[in-house]
């Protein structure tokens, strides 16, 4: 349960971060209408939904989450594929030698 919240709080944050940092960034050409993109691992996909529409309502923002499991979203990061918020799984270098987030 600990962890499942340290996850849930990590997530808040992350889309938070997202909202602050101005989700209309070179990452993700659908934030430009309104959404944000997002790939998370399966395991935390219920944690993730309860926090969205609280974005949601709050920003304006529709988020469209997709997920995964946890080997295949972390690849589809490393690979390039263009999401706003990203939340993968350790380990991290290959994610961020990849040069398709910002550390």
């Amino acid at each position: 349960m600990r962890k499942a919240m340290r996850v849930a709080s990590m997530a808040a944050m992350i889309l938070g971060l997202a909202y602050g940092a101005g989700v209309q960034s070179e990452v993700g050409a659908q934030s430009d209408k309104g959404e944000v993109t997002l790939i998370a691992p399966g395991g935390i996909r219920a944690a993730i939904e309860q926090i969205i529409p609280g974005f949601e309502k709050k920003t304006g923002y529709k988020v469209k989450a997709t997920f995964g499991s946890g080997g295949g979203t972390h690849k589809q990061v490393v690979n390039g594929e263009a999401f706003d918020v990203p939340i993968v799984q350790p380990p991290y270098q290959d994610v961020l030698d990849s040069g398709n987030v910002v550390k």
